[in-house]
């Protein structure tokens, strides 16, 4: 598939803001510290927290984004730690699809500019996508682009970071790095799931997060996943009550309906990704 053409839009924009009327109003963003310090994550966190306002996600990705729906499983936890809480959750993802394919996909442009308004929009890249220096460039290039688009339609873009195979955790550091990288340039939170994938992996080894291949998450990696996604994005923990999460259930029953393991393996999970994304926030200044 060729890749579609975004310079033209890039260079539109580069004149934009080159007027000086624009160029006045950004500066005035800045200055005031609203572009950069982070208002709007303490926006994003009153309405995800509000069970009056529905929280609405598109996630953008491929097969380590439906492996086990992990969407589905994200909204499970959502609803079991916040009763009532209303949700819109779509998701655009085929496999071993990159983000400049999806950029020439009708189906996900659609899901994007038609199905929303939209909170979150949730990027995934293709998994070896940061491992090669060019395709890195490439990976940069369209995060840039989407980011364009969804800052557009009043959205904020989530990096959901993916994971190295099992057998290749040397792999993690070039992954993370890049998708570090990438959320600075573009002041977007970085849900830093290879990060935990790997931290997981070393000190629970008897607890199995991939499939038989070694490269998509089995039903214990995606819960893990899902978890770390809805403490950083909603701010809520596993200590959250609600009446289908209780001390004796580890699972609330939103989230048993779409992924059913151990309820000592899901506690283990849980205390993990609290822990991790309490770490995290502080690190990314959320």
């Amino acid at each position: 598939m060729k890749m579609p053409d975004h310079t033209t839009e890039i260079k539109a924009s580069a004149t934009l803001w080159t007027k000086p009327f624009y160029f006045f109003i950004l500066l005035v963003l800045v200055t005031t510290g609203w572009l950069f310090n982070g208002n709007w994550r303490s926006g994003l966190i009153a309405s995800a927290n509000s069970s009056d306002t529905p929280l609405r996600v598109l996630f953008i990705g491929n097969s380590f984004t439906y492996a086990n729906d992990l969407p589905a499983i994200f909204e499970g936890i959502v609803k079991d730690r916040q009763p009532g809480k209303k949700l819109h959750i779509v998701t655009a993802a085929e496999g071993d699809y990159a983000l400049w394919q999806h950029a020439a996909d009708n189906t996900t442009k659609n899901a994007l500019m038609r199905g929303g308004p939209w909170d979150l929009v949730v990027l995934q890249d293709q998994s070896n996508m940061p491992l090669q220096e060019s395709s890195s460039q490439v990976m940069d290039e369209w995060c840039v682009w989407f980011d364009k688009w969804i800052r557009s339609y009043h959205a904020r873009t989530v990096l959901l970071m993916t994971w190295c195979d099992l057998n290749r955790p040397e792999d993690q550091v070039v992954i993370s790095k890049v998708y570090r990288d990438i959320g600075l340039k573009l002041n977007a939170l970085v849900i830093p799931a290879g990060d935990l994938m790997l931290e997981v992996t070393q000190k629970e080894p008897e607890i199995a997060l991939y499939d038989a291949d070694g490269h998509h998450p089995g039903p214990n990696g995606s819960y893990l996943v899902a978890c770390l996604l809805c403490n950083m994005l909603t701010h809520t923990h596993t200590q959250s009550v609600s009446a289908g999460n209780t001390q004796a259930n580890a699972l609330g029953a939103f989230t048993k309906a779409a992924v059913n393991i151990p309820e000592h393996i899901a506690r283990k999970l849980q205390k993990y990704a609290d822990e991790f994304a309490d770490l995290e926030m502080k690190r990314q200044h959320f």
